[in-house]
């Protein structure tokens, strides 16, 4: 995490592979690349290409949730009816058809590993609450849990800045109403000019870098039990 001094640390997740095979498979394609190798090829090193973990960033952080998985060079493509997320080396593959699933385990605990379960692509969330969320029911389900390393991790994000919307006017005054008012048509008018400055600012965006320097599958320990 790009905090000052940098904190450089370790989180191992367990994967629950038996409860939720669909969303641990496509978190493990972007932790391996083995089945975007088919697509993108392999690398002179022998590893495959296309997207991969490693060098991603936990971009966006609110009361419910850490959300990582952003990989640079991947991009969402429209296709006719088609759903595409395409590589910086033009590659694409079809994120048309996500896997839907349901895992039995809710999501009231803090260290949780969830996706939206209508996103076909590598962003994941990590739970910041040990309160009851039904409101990430309906969207999400748990596939996996921080085992070690990641409650000292998780702090130090929670106290990282992040960009936010609100003015510093009283809610609902009548400045603060002029603001919000001009911030959308900003915002609004950036985007029909397709400026991609526009897309990049958001609510819970984390104004420090945390990057993912390495990834890689370990050798099964006996994780927690599905």
């Amino acid at each position: 995490a790009d905090d000052d001094p940098p904190y450089r640390g370790r989180l191992t997740f367990g994967l629950y592979g038996d409860a939720a095979p669909k969303s641990t498979r496509q978190f493990l394609q972007f932790v391996e690349g083995s089945d975007a190798s088919s697509v993108f090829g392999v690398s002179e090193d022998g590893l495959p290409r296309g997207p991969r973990y490693s060098k991603s960033l936990f971009a966006k952080r609110d009361g419910l949730l850490l959300e990582g998985g952003k990989i640079g060079g991947l991009e969402p493509v429209a296709l006719g009816a088609a759903r595409l997320l395409r590589y910086k080396d033009g590659s694409a593959f079809d994120v048309s058809s996500p896997p839907v699933e349901s895992s039995g385990v809710r999501h009231k605990r803090r260290g949780l590993l969830t996706r939206r379960v209508l996103d076909g692509g590598p962003e994941f969330g990590i739970t910041l609450t040990s309160l009851d969320t039904p409101e990430l029911e309906a969207e999400r389900v748990v596939f996996g849990t921080l085992l070690d390393g990641g409650e000292e991790f998780l702090r130090r994000v929670e106290r990282l800045p992040v960009y936010s919307y609100a003015s510093a006017e009283e809610p609902g005054s009548i400045a603060d109403e002029v603001f919000q008012a001009q911030k959308k048509f900003f915002v609004d008018a950036s985007k029909s000019f397709r400026d991609d400055r526009a897309a990049s600012i958001y609510p819970g965006k984390i104004l420090r870098r945390v990057e993912v320097t390495r990834c890689e599958l370990l050798p099964d320990s006996g994780g927690p039990e599905s």
